[in-house]
């Protein structure tokens, strides 16, 4: 899988895949999207974690890179940005910007920036109540709670935050996630176990989820959670059945801004 694909595991199904809903190459672009019933997702309490910046050591196959995770909230906005470099060089940055609502992270933009290639943004008009997207012209409805590519990660910390029981033991975590490529699907996440993993900063007992893929070329995803870090991810791992190599990220060093109140929502 070529570096430029790689944040299609996160995010999107590989080149090639269609997405849920997506017409095929040669459709009519100005096609109305299809009817798609909109799954129960809960609206979870949330208490988002404080700014920090987090940098990660990146593993794809054999070989391995760099990462950085920045996070900022201030006032009822907030900012999110995750940039990859493979063999020391520059090869994709995600970004996220939206608001904070009684749903926890409320995204308005998220952008998917790949070297050699245009970028793909989601766009979130919340007034209009839908998800639109730069690339395909098929629209989602906008529900409570509904995160982006990189949002989620930033979303499921929050929720561990304000109620640990739902990644304790029989716990589980539903998500909806829209993608760039025109996907707006579940995530659902159960818990794994604990781990002890020996990370560069010293040792750390993470949570560890699961979510599972429904469709070959569907992301598995597994992210495991520091609860003595504020529940931020110390190694996160994406994959699918399509591809026969995995991409992680595990921690480095973490800085976190000054503990301030960071009102629960």
């Amino acid at each position: 899988m070529p570096a430029a694909e790689l944040s299609a595991v996160l995010i999107a199904p590989p080149p090639g895949a269609r997405a849920k809903g997506v017409p095929r190459a040669g459709a009519p672009t100005d096609a109305p999207a299809p009817e798609v019933p909109v799954p129960d997702v809960p609206v979870y309490r949330t208490i988002v974690p404080p700014p920090f910046a987090a940098a990660y050591e990146l593993r794809r196959g054999g070989r391995s890179g760099s990462a950085e995770l920045s996070w900022q909230a201030q006032g009822a906005q907030y900012s999110a940005r995750l940039s990859g470099a493979i063999d020391g060089k520059p090869w994709w940055v995600a970004e996220s910007v939206g608001s904070l609502d009684a749903a926890g992270l409320a995204p308005l933009r998220h952008t998917d920036r790949r070297v050699g290639r245009s970028a793909l943004a989601v766009n979130f008009q919340r007034e209009a109540g839908k998800v639109t997207f730069s690339g395909p012209s098929i629209e989602h409805a906008l529900v409570p709670g509904m995160q982006d590519g990189l949002s989620w990660l930033l979303q499921l910390t929050a929720i561990a935050r304000a109620d640990p029981s739902l990644v304790g033991p029989g716990g589980r975590v539903r998500l909806r996630v829209a993608g760039v490529r025109g996907e707006a699907d579940v995530w659902t996440f159960v818990r794994v176990g604990e781990e002890r993993l020996g990370l560069a900063d010293g040792e750390a007992t993470a949570v560890h989820l699961l979510r599972e893929p429904g469709q070959a070329y569907d992301a598995r995803v597994e992210v495991w959670l520091d609860p003595a870090r504020h529940f931020l991810p110390v190694r996160v791992r994406w994959g699918n059945a399509a591809a026969a190599e995995t991409l992680q990220l595990e921690l480095r060093a973490v800085v976190l801004a000054a503990e301030g109140a960071v009102p629960a929502r």
